[in-house]
């Protein structure tokens, strides 16, 4: 899937999934101490459950990210996990975000009706797009409250979920897939990660700095 494609399926209504492992999401998976470049710390239970999704070999859309490519091909782990599913590139919307900025997204967007998982600082998003929903989340360690935000999200009616709301975000997007598949089925659900970050003033990548918004 390209970001073409994504748009496409946003603005045809066709439900998908689309969640994205970065180094940080690995390095938590593979039981590394710290955190992630955001203060995410790496929960061991996170790990697992992240763990869990890829072996049950998901069939929505999974995105590998080139760093974590690049950083833990060879630990036995990461490729036997990598080569149990089918991937796509994870920031296609990023590097969409660095060439072009996100305006196509917004304009597909604002003809739907979309929950917004983030922090509070992201309702600002409602400059460029409508939040019919707006879930809010720590700004670090939203895992701890991960059973509270799964049930907000399962009293939504809207058709799109965008989740800006850490490693957590998988962990969601799995569990509204399979847990609840009644719902699940019906929904477009987005990993967008930290792309959202330079339209409310909170640049957090170094492609962010150079963006003119």
């Amino acid at each position: 899937m390209t970001y073409q494609e994504l748009l496409q399926k946003i603005d045809s209504d066709e439900p998908f999934s689309f969640a994205r492992y970065g180094d940080g999401e690995w390095a938590c998976l593979l039981r590394y101490l710290g955190t992630n470049c955001d203060g995410h710390k790496y929960f061991p239970s996170l790990g697992r459950a992240l763990k869990r999704i890829l072996e049950s070999q998901p069939d929505y859309y999974l995105g590998l990210q080139s760093l974590a490519k690049r950083t833990f091909t060879g630990h036995p782990e990461f490729d036997r996990l990598v080569q149990m599913n089918d991937w796509l590139e994870a920031d296609i919307i990023h590097r969409e975000n660095e060439k072009n900025g996100l305006q196509s997204l917004f304009d597909v967007l604002k003809t739907k009706e979309v929950t917004l998982v983030g922090h509070s600082g992201l309702r600002a998003m409602d400059k460029y797009f409508p939040i019919k929903n707006f879930i809010e989340v720590p700004k670090v360690n939203a895992w701890l409250e991960k059973l509270d935000i799964e049930d907000e999200l399962l009293e939504t009616k809207e058709d799109i979920i965008l989740y800006c709301s850490g490693m957590m975000s998988n962990v969601l997007i799995d569990d509204l897939t399979y847990s609840y598949m009644a719902y699940g089925s019906k929904l477009t659900q987005i990993d967008i990660g930290s792309a959202f970050q330079p339209y409310i003033n909170e640049p957090s990548r170094n492609y962010h700095y150079k963006m003119k918004i």
